[in-house]
């Protein structure tokens, strides 16, 4: 170390030239700067790449959690509106309604119509049996052909809907409907030929 410091300055230069004709005319600290920025431009490419890979696999479930989540609002949606119509067409459309309804009787075997009163019809239809109301009065008069008319006045609890008229269990009734009706064990065709509200059983 002291022998270096007692060199005379063209002593150290021409050691240092000696130094560049044994490395070669490029310094070292030049040549591990290039190949440090050549690591780091690689690593930067590297994460550039990864960078880009990670964004497709994102984007694609990305996508799809954003239609499955508009999917579930439409469904919910639809499931929210479609309640609500349910709702206002069956709770608020139908109404408790009595009715007295007039029976026109034909084929009846019943001896002394009259006895009729206060019994309970029931009409039968495909195995079921439904209640039609109970006869509050029946009339017997004399037809123009000298036949014999029986009517009967029924009381009975409806269902009335806007539109539709009334119901009795989901069976129409109005004017003019046909039925094939029974009292006990007597079985009669009869015809509504007029209807009012009220009565009540």
């Amino acid at each position: 170390m002291t022998d270096n410091k007692k060199m005379s300055r063209e002593e150290k230069k021409n050691l240092k030239h000696a130094d560049i004709d044994k490395f070669g005319g490029k310094q070292l600290s030049t040549d591990s700067l290039d190949k440090g920025d050549f690591l780091n431009n690689e690593k930067k490419s590297k994460n550039k790449h990864n960078k880009k890979n990670t964004d497709k696999k994102r984007s694609v479930p990305l996508a799809l959690d954003i239609i499955i989540a508009f999917v579930i609002i439409l469904l919910v949606a639809g499931l929210i509106i479609g309640a609500y119509f349910v709702f206002k067409n069956y709770a608020d459309s139908y109404k408790d309604s009595d009715i007295q309804y007039t029976l026109l009787m034909s084929d009846i075997a019943e001896e002394d119509p009259s006895e009729l009163k206060d019994k309970e019809i029931y009409f039968d239809f495909e195995g079921n049996t439904y209640y039609f109301g109970k006869i509050t009065n029946v009339s017997v008069m004399d037809g123009a052909d000298g036949s014999i008319q029986i009517t009967a006045d029924v009381s009975v609890a409806t269902k009335q809907r806007k539109g539709e008229g009334f119901s009795i269990d989901g069976n129409k009734i109005a004017v003019g409907a046909e039925y094939s009706l029974r009292v006990g064990e007597t079985v009669f065709d009869a015809t509504i030929v007029e209807m009012s509200r009220g009565g009540g059983n």
